[in-house]
């Protein structure tokens, strides 16, 4: 059996993540270059440039390791909500037999038709099937779970950590203010935005026949081109994410209200089945299929909730945030 809260899973997830360590050994490797581009006094521009490369793979191995964090956060939640989706395949199954049961000795007193018999064999059918893909579902998400952090794959996991309740609600998202931070946070945005400053200056530089040739002037300005192309390719792709993050949010919260109102129309439909039940006007099956109801509505909002919440991570690491502030001790 393996207990483990999302915190350790998170960082045994990052430690045996291949693209962590990739990103982690080039900015080593990039620290190193600039380092000894100082030491041997090598031209201006260039160590300006080695210089912007470390920091760039810097920005880009922060990004990298966040990355690693939400999609343990998102593996971690998944698998509860695999889990839970087996239960409920199993209650639903259980009805389902039940219901066909009934059906049959309702179909021997003469109280119902064949077809009754049929549409409800047809529906045990069904739910038997589900049971068998939720049973594959879970066990692809346990094996996959215990393999991103390099450990056997165990046949009981116990998470101890509800996604759920990290969501405590929305902020005031400000789109421009948004727009900014994410910008300063992207490594692709702060290498494109270094590249064309240090391209101009080339350019600027090099625009002089006294120092440079025709042929440098041409591939200075070039470059200088290039760069600024890049730089509104950035921007674009700044504008894109931050535009869809946000709106994916919305999105989900609307979401979220409705299932948190689905959830309680559920419960009050169940106090009203219990009490039908106990006068005599409801067979046990219907009551049982109104319980797995209530459960499967409450399991919906569950998972709504963990939704929310990494879509809210995921826009809390495109502004430059550490995704672990956000997941607490």
């Amino acid at each position: 059996m393996l207990e483990i809260s999302l915190q350790d899973y998170i960082t045994a997830y990052v430690a045996n993540a291949d693209d962590v360590a990739t990103a982690q050994e080039s900015a080593d490797d990039a620290v190193t270059a600039w380092k000894r581009a100082v030491e041997e006094k090598q031209a201006r521009l260039t160590v300006e440039e080695l210089k912007n490369t470390a920091d760039v793979r810097q920005m880009a191995l922060r990004e990298t390791t966040n990355n690693a964090v939400i999609s343990a956060v998102q593996a971690y939640a998944s698998l509860g909500q695999s889990e839970r989706d087996l239960d409920a395949k199993r209650v639903a199954l259980t009805v389902a037999n039940e219901k066909l049961r009934v059906a049959r000795l309702r179909y021997s007193a003469g109280l119902v038709t064949e077809d009754s018999v049929m549409q409800q064999e047809s529906s045990s059918i069904s739910a038997q099937d589900a049971l068998v893909k939720a049973e594959n579902s879970f066990k692809q998400a346990r094996q996959s779970f215990c393999e991103k952090i390099g450990v056997p794959v165990a046949d009981k996991i116990v998470l101890t950590t509800d996604v759920s309740g990290l969501y405590t609600g929305i902020g005031d998202y400000d789109r421009e203010a948004t727009l900014e931070a994410a910008r300063k946070a992207s490594s692709n945005y702060f290498s494109a935005a270094a590249a064309e400053d240090l391209a101009r200056r080339k350019y600027e530089a090099l625009n002089d026949p006294m120092i440079a040739t025709q042929t440098e002037m041409k591939s200075a300005q070039k470059t200088y081109e290039d760069a600024k192309e890049k730089l509104e390719s950035a921007e674009k792709s700044i504008i894109t994410s931050v535009d869809d993050a946000l709106a994916t949010l919305a999105s989900l919260k609307r979401s979220l209200d409705m299932a948190i109102i689905d959830a309680e129309l559920a419960v009050k439909n169940l106090d009203v089945a219990k009490i039908k039940f106990n006068h005599g006007e409801m067979l046990q099956y219907e009551l049982d299929s109104q319980v797995s109801s209530a459960s499967q509505s409450q399991y919906r909002a569950v998972q709504a909730r963990a939704d929310v919440f990494v879509q809210i991570l995921k826009i809390h690491v495109l502004t430059g945030g550490d995704a672990m502030s956000l997941i607490g001790k």
